[in-house]
């Protein structure tokens, strides 16, 4: 996050022109995974906690990310992997 706090759960996207590769955050905020070489658009989902609210019977996943971080056109989250081989992301807390 951008306070500095990994992420412990949650999912990547990567979307290029003729593929998607989804990647699982590992507990440690860490995510590994051999994509192939091309520019994809970045996402993120499923950074979220439980919330309790009086007006549901249930908790309710609340979103800890801007929600522009969850669509990879709004994002502003990409990679060229012919340039890179690493990707440390940065991710704006929810609204």
């Amino acid at each position: 996050m951008a306070d500095g706090t990994a992420v412990d759960r949650g999912v990547v996207y990567f979307v290029g022109d003729k593929e998607m590769f989804t990647v699982d955050i590992q507990s440690n905020g860490a995510f590994n995974h051999r994509i192939s070489p091309g520019v994809y658009r970045i996402s993120v989902g499923g950074i979220t906690r439980e919330e309790e609210r009086s007006d549901s019977a249930y908790p309710v996943q609340v979103s800890l990310v801007a929600s522009k971080h969850e669509d990879p056109a709004t994002s502003g989250l990409s990679i060229d992997t012919h340039q890179t081989r690493t990707l440390d992301l940065v991710l704006d807390p929810s609204e």
